[in-house]
């Protein structure tokens, strides 16, 4: 259930301070980075607290206790939930969970006898109104996660955080996690900006901007990211300069230019049309080289608010004289850790010591890429970072959409019910989609467009904790991909999870294994994405060697498909 608003969460926090921490009002012993954004909150999250750890220091001199709270969680309910990159344990989780639930419980029968007391006129036949009063009384899913979260960064055992990077769940003015006190907010920082939820937080680019911006404090210092555009940041500045007059606004550009410059001295000399295969990927985990431009502002956005906390609770003025190349890759390698399916690439033996590894000995020696694009702006950018770093497409040629590919491609694609498919499809494969030309007729269209491209359509499973997120109809999105992919021997027949997708890709290499891969310079690559959902069911089977969904009735499992 989504319900945006901040009297429920205001009054439970509240009452979680009075009850566990003997205070009269909510007010964190900690000093928060409060994130909001369409695309990159939970990238300048992970960097960020990454960024923390290794260079942040408390005022006598020690390491800064750190928490992160993202959303939505990978494998389990409470990965969500950091401290010094590391998620809570499970017990920890649900026995925090368990006392904020029974605070819960007296919240909303205090907000519902309220409420009915306000609306005593209502007619007592007037079953609706009475509904809605009590719908509104009740806490969703994502405020009992949120205030979860603030009660173990509060624990005092060992000791509380000192800093905790907070990343909203929807948009930012009657987020849950905008009921923080303007005392505890070190710095807020606002990312990219896209029409996504349009539903919930208007029908446009500057009343979602809106949103977002409604987490700037009066008194607190805001950093955004101006490598955006020139027309978004003026939306930004005027949303911003509507509340506050004179307010001022930071920025990454500084911290942006110094990255650029380092990613500069580091560029190996090379003509790109003498460039052969993938470059800067090290393990499993990304390098300074391998980043998009996005990923650079991310990170630069991460430095500057950095720079902001670092004063704010030490005192440190010379932050960003740790800006170092080392340093750099470092903070990358960590992120990558805590911060999966983001440009995600799992290097052949993958799957090794893993249960799935026998029933996937193709698949286990291939590339797989993991990323958890869900709209037509991370789309594109996934698209950009496949022909441009993983080299599906020739540099000289790339522009050109009857180019040979280097390397043939197996996709499996799942989608959010709210998100719209031909959009991310479209983004996905720019140079398999159908542009109709009335002077040709269809076999030349075909022939022209055929591809090695294969895509599998599957769908995700229940998600813990959220049974409102709904994977899109597998036959929609076929029908989807028959009207815009007309190529023939493109879409494979669908599967109806992950277990069995990555078992047609199994069978998908089996028959590439030989003499078909010898058409192209490199092996196949295989890319899950569509959705963090996805991925997560992905995460999920390579660490048990099944999968498992909690749902109200219960588990539900499914093996790898034979």
């Amino acid at each position: 259930m989504i319900n945006l608003g901040l009297k429920r969460i205001a009054r439970l926090l509240q009452h979680i301070a009075q009850t566990h921490f003997q205070q009269p009002h909510f007010n964190p012993p900690w000093q928060v980075v409060h994130i909001a954004g369409t695309n990159g909150k939970g990238s300048v999250a992970a960097y960020l607290s990454a960024l923390l750890r290794r260079q942040g220091l408390r005022e006598d001199g020690t390491a800064l206790r750190v928490g992160r709270f993202t959303s939505p969680h990978f494998i389990d309910r409470w990965d969500c939930i950091q401290i010094n990159d590391e998620p809570v344990s499970k017990a920890v989780f649900l026995e925090t969970e368990g006392k904020v639930k029974a605070i819960a419980k007296v919240v909303e029968e205090e907000l519902r006898s309220e409420a009915r007391r306000q609306s005593s006129a209502i007619p007592a036949e007037d079953k609706q109104t009475i509904e809605q009063v009590d719908a509104d009384a009740r806490l969703t899913e994502f405020e009992l996660l949120t205030a979860t979260a603030f009660a173990i960064f509060s624990e005092p055992a060992p000791r509380p955080c000192d800093v905790a990077v907070v990343e909203c769940g929807l948009g930012g003015r009657l987020d849950a996690t905008n009921a923080l006190p303007d005392s505890s907010i070190a710095v807020s920082v606002i990312t990219s900006i896209g029409l996504d939820h349009l539903a919930m937080l208007g029908g446009s680019l500057e009343s979602i901007v809106k949103e977002k911006c409604g987490i700037v404090r009066r008194d607190v210092p805001v950093i955004i990211n101006q490598d955006w555009g020139v027309e978004a940041t003026g939306m930004i500045f005027r949303a911003i300069g509507e509340r506050f007059e004179h307010k001022e606004i930071g920025s990454n550009q500084d911290a942006l230019v110094a990255l650029n410059g380092i990613v500069g001295q580091h560029q190996p000399n090379f003509k790109e049309e003498d460039l052969g295969d993938e470059i800067a990927l090290e393990g499993n985990h990304p390098t300074l080289l391998s980043l998009m431009p996005h990923q650079l502002a991310n990170l630069s956005l991460a430095f500057a608010a950095f720079s902001r906390v670092a004063v704010a609770i030490s005192k440190q003025h010379e932050a960003l004289s740790c800006l170092s190349a080392t340093f750099c890759e470092d903070v990358l390698q960590d992120a990558s850790k805590s911060y999966p399916a983001r440009l995600q690439l799992l290097q052949p033996g993958w799957l090794q010591d893993t249960v799935a590894a026998q029933s996937l000995p193709l698949l286990s020696r291939t590339n797989v890429l993991l990323d958890g694009a869900h709209n037509a702006q991370s789309a594109e950018v996934l698209r950009k970072y496949l022909d441009e770093k993983l080299l599906t497409r020739p540099r000289s040629s790339r522009s050109s959409r009857n180019q040979q590919p280097k390397r043939p491609e197996i996709w499996i694609i799942a989608l959010s019910s709210t998100k719209p498919p031909s959009e991310v499809l479209a983004e996905f494969f720019p140079q398999l989609v159908s542009e109709p030309d009335p002077t040709s007729d269809d076999s030349a269209r075909h022939s022209s467009l055929s591809s090695p491209a294969r895509i599998i359509f599957t769908s995700f499973g229940p998600v813990d904790g959220m049974p409102w997120v709904r994977p899109a109809s597998i036959d929609e999105l076929l029908h989807c991909a028959n009207r815009l992919i007309p190529s023939p021997n493109v879409v494979e027949p669908p599967a109806d999870n992950i277990a069995e997708a990555l078992g047609a890709v199994e069978g998908i290499l089996a028959e590439w294994d030989g003499s078909r891969n010898a058409k192209y310079e490199q092996g196949p690559l295989v890319v899950v994405a569509g959705s963090l959902y996805l991925c997560s069911d992905f995460l999920r089977f390579v660490r048990n060697g099944r999968l498992a969904f909690s749902t109200q009735q219960g588990e539900v499992s499914a093996d790898l498909a034979s």
